[in-house]
């Protein structure tokens, strides 16, 4: 039986993949810094399969044991900006004009102090932390363990149009690392944007984005992952658990590839 260990697995994609993992009989257990998410009143009940732990992606002596007993390891791990407004304009805690704002200001830099190095900044909201250590960490820890067959790593299809090229590249930069250790087998899962029902302001952004793609058929480098087909989150969730079981899959898988897997299980 295949055992997962989902990093990250409280987020928005990872509870997702624990869902369908659940569903396909695997043994699940979550990694993250607050273990269970908040479910509310009421618990889903593929929730209660899943095994929620705590640790830090940084200090793998904290998920030893969590390794020890997974086969397979799912790393969705990543920030789209050195900031929190992101998060903020999905769950709409603020209002999305207030965001748009800040956003702005934040790539156009003026929030910041030009005196301030990269080192100064939280370490948890850094993309060459978040987006490339993190994965590498944990794709190390992985690779001293017999037991891990797989490494599966959460990337992404490309930047947005007003991103930092940072995003991306230290994306590739750890996927070109973990693609070079030999335990394991290695996904490179590369999405473009996530939509879901029950972030509803994703919903409108994902039809903008599905015309753009529409009309440029996908190819429009300029404007990067804004220009390629969004999916739904649980299309991406059940690709990666399709690739989790398929031997065969091996290496980056872009968008249709995604589309290709999840078509399996939905």
């Amino acid at each position: 039986m295949t055992s997962l260990l989902v990093i990250g697995g409280s987020g928005f994609l990872g509870q997702q993949i624990c869902r369908i993992a659940v569903s396909r009989g695997m043994n699940v257990t979550s990694l993250s810094p607050h273990g269970m998410p908040n479910f509310g009143n009421k618990q889903p009940l593929w929730a209660t399969e899943v095994r929620w732990t705590t640790g830090d992606v940084f200090e793998p002596l904290s998920y030893t044991n969590q390794l020890i007993d997974a086969t397979t390891v799912v790393h969705t791990v990543g920030i789209l900006l050195e900031a929190d407004y992101y998060k903020r304009f999905m769950s709409i805690k603020e209002s999305p004009l207030a965001t748009i704002s800040r956003i702005g200001i934040h790539c156009l830099g003026i929030d910041r102090n030009p005196l301030a190095s990269e080192s100064e900044k939280p370490k948890t909201r850094q993309y060459e932390y978040m987006n490339k250590k993190a994965a590498i960490t944990v794709a190390e820890a992985a690779s001293k363990l017999p037991n891990i067959h797989t490494f599966i790593m959460i990337s992404a299809a490309g930047s947005f149009p007003g991103i930092p090229e940072r995003y991306i590249t230290t994306k590739r930069e750890a996927e070109e690392y973990i693609a070079n250790i030999k335990s394991f087998r290695s996904v490179f899962m590369r999405p473009g944007f996530m939509y879901s029902p029950s972030r509803p302001i994703s919903v409108p952004l994902s039809m903008i984005m599905g015309a753009i793609s529409g009309l440029t058929g996908g190819k429009a480098p300029f404007i990067g992952a804004a220009g390629i087909k969004p999916l739904l989150v649980d299309h991406v969730a059940a690709a990666t658990i399709e690739a989790a079981l398929t031997s065969t899959v091996s290496g980056a898988v872009e968008v249709s590839g995604i589309e290709n897997l999840a078509s399996r299980l939905t």
